[in-house]
């Protein structure tokens, strides 16, 4: 109590100081039981996982590789699509 009492009194420089440094160490300990939870859970659903890919035979590099031609393919077709808008002429109809 002898803190809060002192924090309290302090200047507003001291509490702002402490108010940084409480939020800082909140926010490193929710991460941390955060990434924990996580890993649990990638741990428990990785043991699945393993005999499905012995199973189907793909890689993760394999997945990854045709992952990523899908969304260069896509995003190249998104750009294509608006360098087109871009070059069409500028011409407005404005009916009454």
């Amino acid at each position: 109590m002898n803190f809060l009492k002192r924090l309290q009194e302090s200047e507003e420089n001291v509490k702002r100081r402490w108010l940084i440094l409480g939020s800082a160490v909140m926010m490193i300990l929710v991460v941390f039981i955060w990434l924990n939870y996580f890993n649990t859970l990638v741990q428990q659903a990785s043991a699945p996982a393993q005999t499905e890919q012995a199973e189907r035979g793909l890689t993760f590099w394999q997945t990854f590789k045709s992952g990523l031609g899908i969304v260069f393919q896509t995003a190249g077709s998104k750009i294509k699509y608006w360098f087109e808008i871009a070059r069409s002429p500028k011409s407005y109809s404005i009916n009454p």
